[in-house]
């Protein structure tokens, strides 16, 4: 792999793959792109013993995506350390399981800082605590004089991991990569890091995603083989804060004849969703639970109303830039949204969606029935909001981040 390319960049992940989570979703779009840049692109990640043990092949056909990058598996005992891969908790021994990729991070880049040329650039792009913290040590110790840059991914404040290995990458990391202006606002108010070694990237949408946004409802229900009726709907996962149950709320409020698709979701999720839909007794709303995500794109396009509701009692949704909202977009459909800070760093009232009171069933309600009445105001916001998404594709937000990676001229100083 190195010796075909002047620059090799490792995605550091902690995830199973494949899996049906949004993040899984972002890695590997983010692998693809960066592929696409012409540098090449190692996954790596943890072998988990509750999944099998997928080929490359299959997992990209999973996601859709092109062979641009290759993947990487590392021995670990995680599957000790973290929820069954359905979302069900077990015994936790999380030491054990974080200690051993530790282990295997420390191998694994003993084995890549060796083999390098001291011409030979090394990108560590990480979402991963373990594993960067290890490329970072090692860096320390031993390999000075090799040309390795290590960046850093923030999605939230707090980690399943030691706090110190945490505040040592936001201290050490030649970069940070954070994807919301909010989550940049709070990352400097509570840690001492330098503002200017960090990178503000929104999460974004597949390119081709927008292809779909040609296809008429019709074609797309008939392919679903959906009724005719009105049809609103929402992707994603059902963890707390997503607003899933609001949405259910929501159905109850609206004209019966209207019809709720909640796609997405597995587990205990999808089953407490299941019993809440049958105690409601509720029969305008359908729960086809997870698909792939190369198939969700054909779901939004089937709709006449996209929702996005996610709720302020939880930190995920704070600093949060969901990949639903840019696959919304780029769908070229009305979206109703909560009136979340962070939503707005996108989106805007009356401009390219229309927002609804977070956590208010009533008002989310209202707001649907107007956009399926009012046929113009839908026009207008799916009209701008596909053309303001088109900023935010994968592939751009891969350009930002490696220029930003290569303006990095010599890397930190770690202490």
């Amino acid at each position: 792999m190195m010796d075909k390319f002047e620059t090799t960049l490792l995605y550091l992940s902690n995830e199973r793959f494949p899996a049906n989570l949004a993040c899984t979703i972002q890695q590997i779009r983010m692998c693809e792109a960066f592929g696409r840049l012409g540098v090449a692109v190692q996954l790596v990640h943890p072998a988990y013993f509750d999944v099998p043990s997928y080929t490359e092949q299959e997992i990209r056909q999973f996601y859709g995506v092109e062979p641009l990058f290759s993947i990487k598996r590392l021995f670990s005992l995680l599957s000790l350390s973290k929820p069954l891969v359905d979302g069900r908790k077990r015994l936790k021994l999380p030491f054990i399981g974080g200690l051993s990729f530790l282990l295997s991070s420390y191998l694994f880049a003993l084995r890549i800082l060796r083999k390098c040329s001291a011409s030979h650039q090394i990108i560590v792009y990480s979402r991963n605590v373990n594993g960067a913290y290890a490329f970072l040590q090692l860096v320390k110790w031993w390999f000075r004089h090799k040309k390795v840059k290590i960046i850093f991914e923030v999605h939230a404040l707090e980690q399943q991991t030691p706090r110190s290995a945490f505040k040592r990458l936001l201290r050490d990391s030649d970069g940070l990569v954070v994807i919301s202006k909010a989550l940049f606002q709070a990352l400097i108010e509570r840690f001492p890091v330098n503002p200017q070694k960090i990178l503000i990237a929104h999460d974004g949408v597949s390119a081709r995603a927008f292809a779909f946004s040609e296809l008429t409802k019709k074609d797309a229900r008939d392919r679903l083989r959906l009724s005719s009726a009105p049809t609103v709907i929402y992707t994603g996962q059902l963890l707390p804060g997503k607003g899933a149950q609001l949405f259910v709320q929501a159905s109850k409020l609206t004209a019966p004849q209207v019809q709720f698709i909640l796609v997405g979701g597995h587990g205990q999720y999808l089953q407490r969703l299941r019993e809440m839909i049958k105690k409601e007794k509720l029969t305008n709303i359908l729960l086809p639970g997870f698909v792939p995500p190369a198939d969700v794109p054909l779901y939004l396009a089937a709709a006449d109303v996209l929702v996005l509701p996610p709720t302020a009692d939880h930190e995920i949704s704070q600093y949060t830039s969901p990949l639903k909202l840019f696959e919304y977009m780029a769908s070229c459909r009305p979206i109703v949204a909560g009136d979340l800070p962070v939503l707005s760093e996108i989106l805007q009232d009356h401009h390219n969606a229309l927002f609804f009171q977070n956590g208010n069933a009533n008002d989310l309600a209202q707001k649907i029935a107007l956009l399926l009445a009012d046929e113009p105001l839908s026009h207008r916001l799916a009209s701008q909001a596909f053309q303001d998404v088109r900023d935010f594709t994968w592939e751009s937000r891969a350009e930002k981040i490696y220029s930003f990676i290569q303006s990095i001229d010599q890397p930190l100083e770690v202490l």
